[in-house]
């Protein structure tokens, strides 16, 4: 339902801002057809969040890539 109503406000962009993947890589499959449906004007946002990190950043980015989903990487020292 969040991202029925979050489309439904018709976002000019949509931020996704960490620990957005929160799950093992076996189970992580369930999560991307939700994550494609988010819709904004100028896009669908996303930067790593500690979970992210513990999921690997890679697999994370691809993840978002293969959902339409522009990832921010951010340089981790």
């Amino acid at each position: 339902g969040i991202i029925d109503r979050t489309n439904e406000l018709k976002p000019d962009v949509i931020a996704l801002a960490g620990d957005i993947i929160d799950d093992t890589p076996e189970t992580i499959s369930d999560l991307t057809p939700l994550l494609s449906g988010f819709k904004a004007k100028y896009g669908v946002f996303a930067v790593d969040g500690n979970h992210e990190v513990y999921l690997g950043t890679k697999q994370a980015q691809d993840i978002f890539q293969k959902n339409n989903i522009d990832y921010l990487k951010q340089n981790l020292l």
